[in-house]
């Protein structure tokens, strides 16, 4: 029976499960999607102490398949591999009557808990338990006995409704995915062409709305207030930290507190757009926005320069205010490069890196500039 094994780090389980997964196979060397079922194949947990490392090692039924799973095709643009750079945009069929979102996406995989079991005794570990990808055979979290697995099906067809419920103009509506981690987190924006806003003449805004759910105790089910900007495509975000809509996997899905969750980003953006407006009327001088750039969030000497070189376009095109220095930010969290080994995982740095952007404009160097 062949065997292969996923390495977690640091050592240890941790009870929210929150360590990077990598599958490896049988030599130990990184390699790519495991393709085998692994339908009631029971995990192994193996500590060993002297790397301060762990595996996770599954028993392999021999000869089985790996599960077909239906993909949606994206209506525009080639088609991309999981979590890869370029993100499939959906189109639901919108009529007088009715909204239809698609019921397969790639984001729609099997998934189920598995047991886990320490050292050579197998013997089980009671309080924890693994989620386990059923296609692929990815494990992609592991947590304590009170965590529900909630599939992303279960809150993402749910959160539509709300949106169909809600009453906002859903014409040209668009649906963007991006799957990260082998699946551990999915990013889902929905884009509203028709409720738009212009904060200075001929600079566009369209509201939407950022969907993060995730297997791995990294994110609940959340949803954040976000605008697309026509010009440069950036998303832009606002200053707050919580989300429009946030449900715990261990609690129930309530469509009414989302679309109540909604109605309140809706009503956010339009107040933004206020904001937006008086930014765009607000000067500042390159040194003001270098000292912004120099007060983000863990910063460094390549995105220093990075930032500065996006506030050279963004002030010819937004204008060297407010408004043009927050488009650099924005710009640097949707636009900068990512590494090529770290492409497939763009959906979660992106969201990592306007999660910087949100500290930055809560930041005592920026509220002065925007004051």
């Amino acid at each position: 029976m062949a065997k292969r094994s996923f390495v977690l780090s640091p050592a240890g389980i941790t009870p929210a499960g929150r360590f990077p997964l990598a599958p490896t196979g049988p030599s130990g060397k990184r390699g790519g999607t495991v393709a085998a079922s692994v339908k009631a194949a029971p995990l192994l947990f193996e500590k060993t102490s002297a790397l301060a490392t762990a595996r996770l090692r599954f028993r392999w039924p021999a000869e089985r398949p790996m599960q077909a799973v239906h993909q949606r095709q994206p209506i525009r643009g080639s088609a991309c591999p999981e979590g890869g750079s370029c993100a499939p945009v959906f189109h639901p069929e919108v009529n007088m009557n009715t909204t239809t979102f698609g019921t397969e996406t790639r984001a729609y995989f099997p998934v189920s808990l598995r047991p886990v079991f320490v050292g050579d005794a197998a013997s089980q570990v009671q309080d924890y338990r693994a989620v386990v990808r059923e296609d692929t055979g990815a494990v992609l979290g592991i947590h304590r006995g009170a965590y529900k697995l909630v599939s992303n099906r279960e809150v993402f067809e749910p959160f539509e409704d709300a949106i169909v419920k809600s009453d906002l103009d859903l014409d040209g509506i668009e649906v963007k995915e991006g799957i990260a981690y082998l699946g551990r987190t999915v990013v889902r924006e929905y884009v509203f062409p028709r409720l738009k806003v212009e904060p200075k003449v001929g600079d566009v805004v369209e509201f939407t709305l950022k969907v993060v759910n995730s297997y791995d105790g990294t994110n609940a089910f959340r949803v954040l207030m976000a605008g697309r900007r026509r010009l440069c495509l950036n998303g832009l975000i606002g200053a707050e930290r919580t989300a429009s809509v946030y449900a715990r996997h261990t609690a129930g899905f309530s469509v009414e507190r989302a679309v109540n969750g909604i109605r309140r980003a809706f009503e956010r953006y339009l107040v933004l757009d206020a904001e937006w407006k008086r930014w765009a009327g607000r000067p500042i001088t390159h040194v003001e926005a270098h000292a912004v750039f120099e007060a983000m969030p863990e910063s460094n000497p390549m995105r220093l320069e990075r930032l500065k070189e996006y506030w050279a376009i963004e002030a010819q095109s937004a204008g060297e205010s407010v408004w043009g220095l927050y488009n650099t930010l924005t710009r640097w969290s949707s636009h900068a490069p990512i590494r090529r080994a770290s492409e497939g995982n763009r959906a979660a740095i992106v969201l990592n890196r306007e999660a910087l952007v949100r500290r930055t404009l809560a930041s005592p160097v920026f509220d002065r500039l925007a004051a």
